[in-house]
Order: structure tokens, then C-alpha cells, then sequence
């Protein structure tokens, strides 16, 4: 078995301990990556960190996931300040997702919300509107998103914009629900805002462990 087929059966250290003879033997990044899910869904994030460094140094920073994930180890630890920093280090990266670099400044949006840093936080919600009006109102994910929090499109429109591919729509309404999760956030509506990053980490835990947004409320809810 492979590490993700171990890490879908949640065998999450032996899919670990796979992937660390798969980089020794033959040095792909891919199996770290795949083991920093494993790691993630196990808690450990000093682990994740010390795997990140390697990651970069070896990648040069090239691929803004890398450092999505060593932020959310540090949000997971408390260290908002310290992810937030991490997460910015990602803004320049070559290697992004789907709609440019969306992803990651929606992350952002939600930590700088999350730490009360309203000014920063609309700087970079304005960088969605950027992206979003590059787009050209682009109905392919993850655009749909940022159409979303700019108020375009309601929930549940966003909810219809997600794909007909069963896997895809979980991941895709992993992404919604943490979305949806900042809307709240900018209401203050703290309460309603824990539950659906609760709803969203508990129903799409086969699937949206695919998506750093759904590590995303994992970590911050570990901070409740």
C-alpha cells in the first residue's frame, strides 16, 4: 500500500514511517508532502515544521503550500503571529493553486480577522477582489470563493458552483464551509463561526484532508 491508501485508512504512522524509506531512497518531495498530512492529522506540529524546513530549503520556496502548512503548525501552537509571517513568506511563490494564489490570501483574511488586524486583513481581501477581477468572474474553482466573500454570490449558489465529482465536491464544500466560517468571523459571530469550522473538519474528514483550509479550522480549533 501506498502512503496515502495508508493514510486514508488512517494508519497515519505507518503512512509516516513510508514516507520517510520513500525520501531516503529516493529523495522526492512528494512523499514529505504526503507525509506532512499524516503528520497533521496526528497533531504533531514540530514535526511538520522540522519537515517543512527541509521542503523549502530543498524547493527553495518554491511552492506556497509548503508554507501554508508550516503556518498552520505555528497557528496550531498558538504562534499566530509567527503563521501569519510564514504564510506571507508564501505570497511570491512560482507554484500556487488553481486561481493564482486565492487560496492563500483568503487564509490570511482569516488569520488577520482572527488577530483583530482589520486594516491588514482588507489589504488582503482586496487582493482576492484582484484576483477575482482577473478572473472575469471565472465560474471554476476556486474562484467561486473569493466571489463569495466579496459578496457576489450567496452560500448556497456557492454551494451549487461546487463540482459533481463526489470526491471534488467534498473537497470543494470543505473549502465553502471555511469560507462560510469567515463571514461570521467578520460579523463576530465567534459562536457560529466555531460550528461550522467544527461541521466542516467532522463531514468532510475523508476528502477535505486534500485541502489546507480544512487544517486550516483543524488547527485553529485546537486553540478552543
Amino acid at each position: 500500500m501506498d502512503i496515502w491508501g495508508l493514510i486514508q485508512d488512517k494508519n497515519y504512522q505507518s503512512a509516516i514511517e513510508l514516507a520517510d524509506e520513500e525520501f531516503k531512497n529516493t529523495k522526492r518531495i512528494s512523499s514529505l508532502r504526503n507525509k506532512i498530512t499524516a503528520l497533521a492529522l496526528l497533531n504533531k506540529y514540530d514535526e511538520i515544521i522540522a519537515t517543512e524546513e527541509i521542503i523549502v530549503n530543498q524547493t527553495k520556496g518554491s511552492t506556497d503550500s509548503d508554507f501554508i502548512f508550516w503556518g498552520i503548525a505555528l497557528w496550531a501552537q498558538g504562534k499566530r503571529l509567527d503563521a501569519i509571517s510564514k504564510w506571507k513568506e508564501g505570497e511570491n511563490c512560482t507554484y500556487t493553486d488553481a486561481g493564482g494564489g486565492i487560496e492563500l490570501n483568503i487564509i490570511l483574511y482569516f488569520a488577520l480577522l482572527k488577530v483583530h488586524d482589520e486594516k491588514s486583513a482588507a489589504r488582503y481581501l482586496k487582493k482576492v477582489e484582484k484576483i477575482e477581477a482577473k478572473s472575469k468572474g471565472a465560474k471554476y474553482w476556486p474562484f467561486p470563493l473569493g466571489a463569495f466573500l466579496l459578496n457576489h454570490i450567496t452560500f448556497d449558489e456557492l454551494k451549487k458552483m461546487t463540482s459533481d465529482n463526489p470526491i471534488l465536491n467534498q473537497r470543494q464544500l470543505c473549502q465553502a464551509y471555511f469560507a462560510k466560517s469567515i463571514k461570521e468571523l467578520e460579523k463576530l459571530d465567534l459562536k457560529n463561526c466555531q460550528q461550522t469550522m467544527e461541521f466542516a473538519v467532522a463531514e468532510y474528514q475523508d476528502h477535505g484532508i486534500l485541502e489546507q483550509m480544512y487544517f486550516v479550522m483543524k488547527a485553529d480549533l485546537s486553540m478552543v
